[in-house]
């Protein structure tokens, strides 16, 4: 059963926008596993390389943003990018 005197009331302050203020909340931390594999003919003249970034698909918080009054006590936040995957080809036609 709530009572009354099961609440209390505690002054706390707002979070600081400062990069120096050293009591905002932190993140937990990131591990990311990029990877690519690369083959290149006898000739040297043709590469192909297959590339995965963010092989786990982990996206998390890289920053937030908090804004004052002017802007209406706005906050935003920035990502990691998702998972991306490709290829790419390089053909050397003569020279260096």
């Amino acid at each position: 059963m709530c009572t009354p005197d099961n609440f209390k009331l505690t002054n706390t302050p707002t979070p600081s926008t400062s990069l120096s203020d050293k009591r905002h909340k932190s993140f937990p931390f990131l591990n990311r596993l990029d990877l690519r594999a690369t083959w290149t003919n006898a000739k040297q003249n043709l590469t192909v390389a297959g590339y995965v970034n963010n092989v786990l698909d982990d996206v998390a918080v890289l920053q937030v943003l908090r804004n004052g009054e002017g802007e209406h006590f706005r906050q935003s936040a920035g990502t990691t990018l998702p998972r991306a995957y490709g290829v790419e080809v390089t053909l050397n036609f003569g020279g260096n």
